[in-house]
């Protein structure tokens, strides 16, 4: 898979690859939207960060906790920037109007126009640059990074990754099938989502040498991090719906 380089070098060489691409892009003047950044860019510039979140959550056992924290805060951050025009709870309204009809289409649009953050008014490219640039330096010049043992990626970072995953997954099954009827709330959802997202990652990590099982497993948790992420959406757009004085009928339609 990577040739003679150390496993722990490679981790580095694809997180350094993967920043220059992120920061070429932020670089790109040729954007003509107000934010600076075209959508795409956005999109992928916070699965570079999601993805490199992941190697810290691989190397976590490896590393000062200091410096983890420190990469996990700019990284969530680079998220948040990219994903401020379309929240969660927006991109859920939107997808329930895909399949909406009548009056519950109109409600939806109603919700939606509330829900509208508008055009941004800052360019954010020079923030996600400072911020892409601090986690490039981090994987550059971070000696602890080049120094992990595969043993230690491998098991107490993707093998634990993968654990926890499956372990948070059956606890939302068990939720589901109660007999009390009961639903997940947002915090587990995003927490088995966060987890599954992990394995995720580190399978694309491993892509390039995945055998044809391997690769029919990160599909379906491909998929499973893609339902986890929609029903946390829904259960955040459901919160922010609750807020509004919607009539009760109207509440009800929103519901079902």
């Amino acid at each position: 898979m990577y040739g003679r380089m150390q496993f722990a070098d490679f981790v580095v060489s694809w997180a350094l690859q993967s920043l220059s691409k992120s920061l070429q892009k932020v670089s790109d003047r040729r954007s003509e939207t107000p934010g600076g950044l075209r959508c795409s860019d956005e999109k992928a510039i916070a699965l570079t960060a999601e993805r490199l979140l992941s190697l810290w959550q691989m190397a976590q056992w490896s590393v000062a906790r200091l410096e983890q924290k420190a990469a996990q805060a700019d990284l969530k951050t680079v998220i948040a920037l990219c994903n401020q025009s379309r929240p969660p709870e927006r991109q859920a309204a939107e997808r329930l109007l895909e399949r909406a009809e009548g009056k519950a289409a109109l409600l939806l649009t109603d919700l939606l126009a509330t829900l509208d953050p508008g055009p941004p008014t800052v360019d954010i490219r020079e923030q996600l640059g400072t911020l892409l640039q601090a986690e490039s330096e981090r994987w550059r010049s971070y000696p602890a990074l080049r120094q992990i043992s595969e043993e230690a990626l491998v098991d107490h970072g993707m093998l634990r990754a993968f654990e926890k995953a499956n372990d948070l997954s059956r606890r939302l099954d068990r939720i589901s099938d109660s007999s009390e009827g009961r639903s997940a709330s947002g915090k587990r959802l995003q927490r088995a989502g966060r987890w599954v997202r992990h394995s995720v990652n580190h399978l694309e990590l491993l892509r390039p040498a995945l055998s044809e099982a391997g690769r029919t497993r990160r599909w379906h948790l491909n998929r499973l991090a893609a339902k986890l992420d929609d029903q946390w959406a829904l259960e955040r757009f459901a919160r922010t719906a609750a807020l509004f004085d919607l009539k009760p009928k109207a509440s009800v339609r929103l519901d079902r």
